[in-house]
């Protein structure tokens, strides 16, 4: 009987565990099979996402705004600039830098261009250094001793573009102070990011690299010499993106963006354009190969420039405003300075800011568990010209409501990668958010590192709700996930993402605190849900 009786209950647990697995595995397929149906009748949307994470698109803001290196840059001694200048251009003369040989009046420089200002308001620089800047009256843009040093060797000019001297710049000596004087800016100026972008000037009238010979003027020197007005650049100034008038075969050689200071005119701007989409010979020195093509220099090089003062502002931005937009559209412009559009013309300034530049934006935002760990999956767009040309960090943070964070990351983002029409998916791992709720679809704040202590911001919390945490309601209640783009000279996000959603002192909000609204435990800022 023992036997039988260890028998027969030994079957019957074999019998209830078999019956078990039968029964789980049935209420496993009638779930799936319910969860199948509900999606085919358009149902349970919100319950598959409960669990498998949501995902938020965002639309384009539709708003027309300035960003960091980007945009209009006029003239850094103004007193007063736009809320959207994030640039000011600043033009050095030799005379103005180097009064005495090795000494160099950067006093001077500071107090006329307000770069202590600048500075403190995180703005960036356009730099240009000038030999022979064109004035109504007879002068000399490099200093007396150096104009003693090269033997006086130049011609002096009255013509229809004004006063100056030319000097020759073949001149070894010349060269050889030239690469001092650039080493000295880069020593004074290049080391933190502040000078954004150097107009490579040095040569000829505004340092346009051309002279008008046809009055007479020493002609600029070939191709060998004139590169060594390059080199210098290149080391005092790593941080810079460096610019050429034209597209010098050493342009495309070191990858130099261009700028075009004829913007505006339509003549002009067509050449200039030539230029860039098939190279050719360069009249100045009668060279057939000077200039290379560069079709496709803007996706890794800036283009910049100012406005032609040869066309009234009211024609190229009221008359033929649509031709100056095409013109601009065309040049991949990323800014103007420092003769800018004018604020008389609204319609005008606003629609060139609009078509200058990069237009970033995520276009959608997941949170989605992936193993045991919360994953942050951004789609990234660039709708605007061009590129955003630095590779400055992009951060994403978890903050709670007291202000504090949570956690700070960088995303796995290269910003020049993203070039107009190229879309990029990053994925980052939030170690401090837990994806919560089968049926809801929330998450909450695993620990705030600032605090040193866990914080909650879980389903359906409501104010006072914090039992077990030691933390207030008004710790959670603003608990938000946002990005932001730090610029290295500052240490401060600053970069204004283009779509439909909340700005936080300089960050783009993607989620905010959890909330019991619709029961899906938390609440964005989005233009439309999936």
């Amino acid at each position: 009987m023992g036997k039988i009786r260890g028998n027969a209950a030994g079957s019957i647990r074999i019998g209830r565990l078999l019956r078990g697995i039968f029964f789980v595995a049935l209420a496993a397929g009638l779930a799936a099979g319910f969860a199948a149906v509900l999606c085919i009748n358009g149902m349970g949307s919100d319950w598959m996402r409960g669990f498998f994470g949501r995902k938020e698109t965002f639309a384009p803001s539709g708003q027309v705004f300035g960003n960091p290196l980007m945009g209009y840059a006029p003239c850094a001694w103004q007193e007063e600039v736009s809320e959207d200048v994030s640039l000011l251009y600043v033009d050095i003369t030799w005379r103005e830098l180097e009064p005495e040989e090795g000494v160099f009046d950067w006093e001077s420089i500071e107090r006329e261009n307000q770069l202590e200002r600048w500075r403190k308001e995180g703005k960036h620089l356009v730099l240009r250094f000038l030999c022979d800047l064109p004035g109504e009256e007879r002068h000399m843009d490099i200093p007396d001793w150096l104009y003693e040093k090269i033997q006086e060797k130049g011609s002096w000019y009255d013509m229809e573009y004004g006063c100056g001297f030319s000097p020759d710049y073949g001149d070894e000596t010349l060269l050889r102070c030239h690469e001092k004087a650039v080493e000295a800016m880069g020593e004074y100026l290049g080391r933190d990011g502040f000078v954004s972008y150097v107009e490579l000037g040095s040569l000829g009238h505004w340092g346009e690299w051309h002279v008008n010979y046809h009055a007479g003027i020493k002609r600029l020197p070939s191709e060998p010499i004139r590169e060594q007005y390059v080199k210098p650049w290149l080391d005092a100034f790593p941080h810079a993106k460096l610019l050429m008038r034209r597209p010098f075969t050493h342009a495309k050689r070191y990858g130099l963006g261009l700028y075009n200071d004829m913007t505006g005119a339509e003549d002009s701007t067509e050449e200039w354009l030539g230029w860039i989409a098939d190279g050719g010979g360069y009249s100045q020195t009668g060279e057939k190969d000077a200039l290379a093509p560069m079709p496709d220099f803007w996706k890794t090089s800036p283009a910049g420039g100012e406005f032609t003062s040869s066309i009234p502002m009211k024609e190229m931005l009221e008359t033929n405003l649509e031709e100056t937009l095409r013109l601009i559209e065309r040049s991949h412009l990323t800014f103007l300075g420092p003769k800018t559009a004018e604020k008389t013309y609204p319609k005008g300034y606003e629609a060139v800011l609009s078509r200058m530049g990069y237009r970033i934006r995520i276009s959608s935002a997941q949170l989605k568990r992936k193993g045991n760990q919360t994953m942050l999956i951004l789609d990234w767009e660039n709708e605007g010209a061009a590129p955003f040309y630095q590779d400055w960090p992009v951060m994403v943070y978890v903050e709670s409501g007291d202000g504090g964070t949570a956690e700070q990351k960088e995303i796995q983002l290269a910003l020049p990668d993203l070039v107009p029409g190229q879309k990029i998916r990053t994925e980052t791992v939030l170690d401090s958010v837990e994806l919560t709720g089968f049926w809801k679809n929330g998450w909450r704040i695993r620990r705030a590192e600032t605090v040193g202590r866990w914080l909650e911001a879980g389903d359906g919390m409501e104010a006072g709700d914090g039992a077990g945490t030691g933390i207030g309601a008004s710790s959670h209640a603003g608990a938000v996930i946002c990005i932001g783009i730090l610029d290295p000279m500052t240490g401060k996000p600053a970069v204004r993402l283009d779509m439909q959603a909340q700005q936080r002192e300089g960050r783009t909000v993607l989620f905010s605190r959890p909330s019991v609204q619709n029961g899906r435990g938390f609440r964005t800022h989005s233009s439309q849900t999936d």
